[in-house]
């Protein structure tokens, strides 16, 4: 379930072919060496009941966070492209499906203005979802 709404939105992401290095959350990766480069995480928030009785169902929401890195004094043309480029990508209203899972995009943009990070310029893009699924 939580794996399949995952899936269908990391498989977006990937799809997107944004041509930026990934990190994921979880793999002990961190990227160096002043190159652009982003990081993809995703979070769930405990579902809510939609229906009621043994064969109801329930709606799950959250978001996924793209943290987009570029070396400091580089300016914010690239990073505000890239922005656009993700928001293409998931428009408000866009069903992703993986494992015959649907999830819907509800909200995409850049979350507050750029700041600086660990040596880079951050932008970031929240993604918010929802889905239902069968108790």
């Amino acid at each position: 379930m939580i794996g399949d709404i995952r899936s269908a939105i990391a498989q977006a992401f990937e799809n997107g072919n944004f041509g930026l290095p990934v990190v994921y959350e979880n793999t002990g990766e961190d990227q160096q060496g002043g190159q652009p480069w982003c990081e993809f995480s995703f979070t769930p928030n405990a579902p809510d009941v939609l229906t009621l009785g043994d064969d109801g169902e329930n709606e799950h929401t959250g978001f996924a966070q793209v943290n987009l890195n570029y070396p400091l004094n580089s300016g914010i043309g690239e990073s505000m492209d890239k922005v656009a480029e993700i928001m293409a990508v998931f428009k408000i209203g866009t069903d992703l499906v993986y494992n015959g899972q649907t999830v819907t995009v509800t909200r995409c943009g850049q979350d507050r203005g750029g700041q600086n990070e660990n040596g880079f310029y951050q932008s970031i893009v929240s993604i918010e979802w929802r889905a239902t699924t069968p108790r």
